[in-house]
């Protein structure tokens, strides 16, 4: 794990030595993604930098790195699980190389297939290639978006990195804010990808490839699902089907230099993680639980303790106070590349500094929910299913966003006034549309399921886990998301995952060998943090001095538009998660202001 940045400048507006300073300013930026080195290329058009995170062949693997044949240089961020392979395949023809890296497998395959290279790779990654040969800049994102990369242009000059941050770093002044993304972050508590909070500045989605030469810009896209759900298996041989594919994507999960732990909630999804993670590790795996105080309903560390004492785990435990969790944030806050109201920010980075204090490498349970239907909103899809034979679908079926959006249509425009986009209007709501209506054919479940695979995870959780894990020097690793997994899953019937009454069935019916009978019982619960208690509490000074005063932000949203909620909230203590949307938003746009 990695950051990378990088300059491509195919008009010439920047010397060599000025391309490389500023790539160098843009690499300080994100020195947190790799403490443990840096590296810098400049040759004609393409300036790369880089800063690493030691995880595979310590030694060899510096980069930029130049591929064994000299014809490209490569800067990359992420892990590629099957390299080995990879690397024996591309032995036996003759290539020779210089390192154990997976780094020098990806340039050396991209080099003998070009982009179709890309759909070869079992991991996480997002990359620059500088290819001497065409002359031209390959940029690339792993098939879900687990891996982020920015880009940004000044002139005919193209940025990208790792965070936004960096990419601001490199340009001439800050950008605006862009108001589709306001907009789309207070209906949903995150900005939706393709675009960011600052205009100019955009996301490359994800199983995107981009090529840039002296002519243009090309993209095309190189990895997809197809909405056929070609699969017929049920019951139990589903859950073997399941298991057999999920056993064999946490084995190469663990494909390491360094030890590997567990993030271990006590839920379904990370203690299989640690259960079949135990079958392939040499000795006893790490794991690690955060739980707030002591009130076991908002705390999960008993569950934890129960799958760690199972499996024999090195169990880590940490309770953390109010105060504790606020102390994080002007940190976090500082750091934070665009507003995001997920308030599990603030576990997630405890948690990853807790862990980041013993190793560099964990396995977290991501995904899980959004592949095999976790949330209750996903049985309205399976009543659809049922009552249509999953053949013909209603157009008026609901998307599989928050229900209700965070601020509706209505409170939106109170909060934003003459900034105010309406729903229909939001670009990110067409997108969701298409996801949710491209998948149709493989019913309804699937659909829903699809849809918040491409948005919702992509740009809310993995964002979360990419940023929160890379704040602490850590590597966050999401086996739910191995592209073989998500195939063979998502070409299953939907209502093998979900049922009018209860979700994840074939997770469940899986894991009931596996797991404690009190893990499979107990209801779901997230990653919670008790914010409307909070802002009743502990935090209310700091919201009142970051919303209710005027700010940066002011031109966006008011504090006179705010008070309104937060006396409602002072007396009736309901709306925790819009308040904490606009504190995030607020506390942020003062920290970005300059």
């Amino acid at each position: 794990m990695c950051g990378i940045t990088g300059i491509f400048d195919p008009a010439g507006q920047l010397d060599g030595g000025a391309a490389r300073a500023l790539c160098e300013r843009m690499t300080a930026r994100i020195a947190h993604r790799g403490p443990d080195g840096e590296g810098f290329f400049s040759e004609g058009p393409a300036t790369f930098g880089h800063r690493r995170l030691s995880i595979i062949d310590l030694e060899g693997g510096r980069q930029p790195m130049t591929s064994p044949s000299g014809r490209c240089v490569i800067t990359f961020n992420g892990e590629i699980y099957n390299y080995e392979a990879l690397r024996d395949e591309l032995a036996a023809e003759g290539v020779v190389f210089q390192t154990h890296s997976d780094t020098e497998v990806i340039v050396a395959l991209y080099e003998r297939d070009g982009v179709e290279a890309f759909g070869r790779l079992s991991g996480m990654f997002a990359f620059g290639i500088w290819d001497r040969e065409r002359r031209c800049l390959v940029l690339a994102r792993d098939h879900l978006g687990i891996k982020p990369l920015y880009l940004a242009r000044d002139g005919r000059r193209l940025l990208f990195a790792s965070e936004i941050k960096a990419v601001r770093a490199g340009l001439p002044a800050t950008p605006a804010l862009d108001a589709q993304a306001v907009n789309a972050y207070f209906a949903r508590q995150y900005v939706p990808g393709p675009r960011t909070i600052f205009e100019g500045i955009e996301a490359l989605p994800a199983g995107t490839v981009l090529t840039v030469d002296a002519e243009g810009e090309r993209r095309q896209t190189w990895w997809s699902l197809s909405p056929s759900a070609t699969c017929d298996l049920r019951g139990a041989d589903a859950a073997a089907y399941v298991l057999e594919l999920l056993d064999a994507s946490v084995k190469r999960h663990l494909v390491s230099d360094v030890p590997v732990g567990v993030f271990l909630s006590g839920g379904i999804d990370s203690s299989l993680l640690l259960a079949l993670a135990s079958r392939h590790y040499d000795g006893p795996l790490d794991t690690f639980s955060v739980g707030f105080g002591d009130d076991e309903r908002v705390t999960e560390t008993r569950y934890a303790r129960l799958v760690a004492e199972r499996y024999a785990s090195t169990h880590h435990e940490i309770h953390v106070s109010a105060a504790d969790g606020l102390a994080v944030l002007p940190d976090l806050m500082a750091k934070l590349d665009q507003p995001l109201a997920d308030y599990a920010i603030v576990p997630t980075l405890i948690m990853s500094r807790f862990a980041g204090e013993r190793l560099k490498v964990v396995l977290g349970g991501e995904g899980a929910d959004e592949l095999f239907g976790g949330y209750a909103r996903y049985r309205n899809y399976a009543w659809a299913d049922r009552l249509t034979g999953h053949k013909r679908l209603s157009a008026a079926l609901p998307l599989p966003v928050r229900a209700p959006p965070l601020f509706r249509d209505e409170a939106r425009a109170s909060l934003l006034g003459d900034r105010y986009i309406s729903g229909a209007a939001l670009d990110a709501e067409a997108r969701l549309r298409h996801d949710f209506d491209s998948f149709r054919p493989a019913g309804a479940v699937n659909a829903a399921l699809y849809a918040d695979l491409r948005g919702w995870l992509v740009d809310d959780l993995l964002m979360k886990v990419d940023k929160m894990g890379m704040l602490a020097s850590i590597e966050a690793r999401v086996p739910y998301l191995d592209p073989a997994l998500i195939a063979g899953v998502m070409a299953l019937d939907g209502r093998e995952k979900v049922g009018p009454r209860s979700t994840k069935r074939v997770l469940r019916r899986l894991a009931a060998t596996l797991l404690p009978r009190e893990i499979l019982e107990r209801p779901k619960q997230g990653f919670t943090v008790p914010v409307g208690a909070w802002l009743t509490g502990p935090l209310r000074a700091r919201f009142e001095e970051v919303a209710l005063t005027p700010g940066p932000s002011d031109a966006w949203l008011s504090p006179r538009s705010i008070r309104p909620l937060w006396e409602r909230h002072q007396a009736k203590g309901d709306l925790g998660l819009k308040l904490w949307s606009i504190f995030i938003f607020r506390w942020w746009a003062a920290a970005h202001s300059a």
